[in-house]
C-alpha cells in the first residue's frame, strides 16, 4: 500500500515524470517529515482526490523548506552495520526521494496541471 501520484497528461503516455509513489513502511519521505497523506496531503484535495496547482505550490514548499532529519527517522531494524542499510544509506536514500519529489511536484506546477492523488 501507498500513495500514488500522477500528472494524467503524462501519465497517459507513460512518461514516468508523471508519477510518484511513497510507500506506506519505512521508505515513506512524509514520515520523515511527521506528515501523513491522509490527513496533510488529504486536506490539500478536492473533492475529486485532485491538487490544485495552487496547493501543489504549498506542498512544494512546505518540503522544500524543511530539512529531512540526520538520522532518519525508521523503525527497528532498519538499520544494520552493512553499507546498504546504514543511517548514512538511508538518509541519502531519503535525500533522492525528496529532490524526486520536488521535481515531480515542479512538473506539475510547469504544466500548470493539478496532480491526481490515490492515498
Amino acid at each position: 500500500m501507498g500513495a500514488d501520484l500522477y500528472i494524467e497528461s503524462l501519465d497517459r503516455i507513460g512518461d514516468e515524470e508523471g508519477y510518484y509513489r511513497d510507500s506506506y513502511n519505512n521508505t515513506n519521505l512524509l514520515w520523515q517529515y511527521d506528515l501523513s497523506y491522509w490527513t496533510d496531503v488529504g486536506a490539500l484535495l478536492d473533492k475529486d482526490n485532485f491538487m490544485s496547482v495552487a496547493n501543489i505550490k504549498y506542498f512544494l514548499a512546505l518540503i522544500a523548506e524543511n530539512e529531512l532529519p540526520n538520522p532518519p527517522k525508521l523503525d527497528d531494524g532498519a538499520v544494520v552495520d552493512d553499507d546498504e542499510n546504514s543511517l548514512e544509506a538511508w538518509y541519502n536514500y531519503f535525500v533522492e526521494k525528496k529532490q524526486k519529489l520536488m521535481d515531480f511536484l515542479l512538473k506539475a506546477i510547469e504544466l500548470n496541471e493539478p496532480i491526481y492523488c490515490s492515498i
